[in-house]
């Protein structure tokens, strides 16, 4: 089994920069009793900050928990609302910096400059002070995530070469000798333990099958511990997927494609031994649902009333909230769906502009990045479309502009005449767009309802859609 490459457990390699600590004092006593995060962010202020945190790792729903502008100074506050112990991040000028909080918690938090800093390298270290929670939470997890992140970075190879069993053993007997397993902190506990059952996993020193009757079954699921959550997708990935295709899956695939019948599947996923765990069952059904949504064969109505019947009826809240988000994720911009709304800055006008201003017309969206090559030529494309089609179908490019005046240049020079909107700072935007690479293109009509997705680029066969759009008008 291939190591999984978790975006939050391997950041310097999927997020392009990884976050080290450095021990920083307090600088005052009284600070230590407040819930926020106190910052300094000199090379970022008068820029806008978010805090977010995942509430559910099986979709990665981001939650806004608050932001800020950096003041001229570059200092900044965040409140801490956190009940319990959370992974969060903070996004600023387009990075992200990954932590941990602690309830009724102050944290001091120090972002360093970026001078020198390209988007395929490694920023310079996050630096922590503040107390209890920097020193009992974030720098312990952070020294075990250098270690265990260097060794991976190292020793990869030997998963794809099936050799890698002494390796990680060996690996693995140090990071239990240097963690030992009795801090103060439960989360740091179960943060651990889940990430060395990974390496197990990954490895095969342990089997699947061991792995979850070891670690899931007879155990409370750690909804909001990254680690154990990164364990279960890895364990569980493609699982029911790979059964429901087997002969003993046939009576399991007619409960969901037939019957639509979230209780019965669940009965007859109760005969594995490896799912003995009412709460880790169900939340195995749920996932796998939405893995089985796009698999051809499936009818997605069934999947979708399933899901629906979790979401009102599953045992825990946090199982209904995923089944709520993994819902609403699959009924997003599907075919006929409302396509999200926006209200963004033209950078041409310097109005605003929503997407509800263009109903009435088809519109072509895309998402693009002006230094992205493949974005560069495909809007330059655009620019045929638009003399051809421009009266009937509204062209929209949204991008993600830090200099607004770099980009009306290139828009001026190239004569382009269609709507140019700056999503800077609009992280929700990209999520609701489900935009994981540039460009990205969508065709929405003229009732602001998703027409298709993902649309054909302009140098594809868009062309001759818009066409058949235009003289059915």
């Amino acid at each position: 089994m291939l190591l999984p490459l978790y975006p939050r457990q391997l950041t310097c390699m999927a997020n392009k920069f990884f976050s080290t600590v450095v021990l920083g004092l307090c600088a005052f006593a009284l600070q230590a009793q407040l819930a926020a995060i106190g910052g300094n962010a000199p090379v970022f202020k008068n820029q806008p900050v978010y805090l977010y945190t995942i509430n559910d790792f099986i979709t990665g729903n981001a939650v806004l928990l608050d932001s800020t502008t950096i003041r001229t100074n570059g200092s900044f506050t965040l409140q801490n609302p956190a009940k319990q112990t959370v992974y969060a991040y903070v996004s600023i000028g387009g990075l992200q910096y990954d932590f941990y909080l602690a309830p009724s918690a102050y944290l001091e938090v120090t972002i360093p400059d970026t001078v020198g800093f390209a988007k395929d390298s490694v920023l310079k270290p996050l630096v922590f002070g503040g107390g209890m929670m920097a020193e009992a939470l974030n720098i312990p997890i952070t020294k075990f995530d250098a270690e265990y992140n260097d060794f991976i970075l190292a020793n990869y190879k030997l998963i794809l070469r099936k050799t890698g069993q002494k390796a990680f053993g060996d690996f693995i007997k140090k990071l239990k000798v240097d963690y030992p397993l009795s801090t103060k902190s439960g989360f740091i506990d179960d943060y651990i333990t889940y990430r060395i059952a990974s390496l197990e996993l990954s490895a095969n020193i342990k089997s699947q099958k061991t792995i979850i009757k070891q670690y899931f079954n007879n155990k409370p699921v750690l909804y909001t511990n990254i680690a154990y959550m990164d364990l279960f997708n890895q364990a569980f990935e493609g699982d029911l997927k790979g059964f429901v295709i087997s002969t003993k899956g046939q009576k399991l695939l007619n409960a969901i494609n037939v019957n639509a019948d979230f209780d019965k599947a669940l009965n007859l996923l109760k005969q594995d031994s490896t799912l003995q765990n009412d709460t880790v069952r169900e939340l195995y059904l749920i996932k796998g649902l939405g893995e089985l949504f796009y698999r051809p064969g499936m009818v997605k109505y069934s999947i979708l009333e399933m899901l629906k019947y979790a979401a009102e009826k599953a045992l825990t809240p946090d199982n209904k909230l995923i089944a709520t988000h993994l819902l609403a994720k699959l009924e997003k911009l599907r075919i006929g769906t409302a396509a999200p709304n926006f209200t963004l800055k033209n950078i041409v006008t310097g109005l605003p502009v929503s997407l509800a201003d263009f109903r009435g017309k088809v519109v072509y969206l895309s998402f693009w990045d002006e230094n992205n090559i493949p974005s560069v030529q495909e809007i330059d494309l655009i620019k045929e479309l638009e003399k051809e089609f421009g009266r009937r179908i509204a062209f929209i490019s949204i991008g993600n502009y830090e200099d607004e005046t770099k980009t009306l240049a290139l828009i001026n020079r190239n004569k382009y005449k269609w709507v140019f909107l700056n999503s800077k700072g609009n992280k929700q935007l990209v999520d609701d767009y489900e935009v994981l690479s540039y460009p990205a293109f969508y065709l929405i009509d003229a009732a602001g309802n998703v027409l298709k997705y993902p649309a054909d680029k302009p140098s594809g066969t868009i062309g001759a859609t818009l066409e058949k759009i235009y003289n059915n008008k």
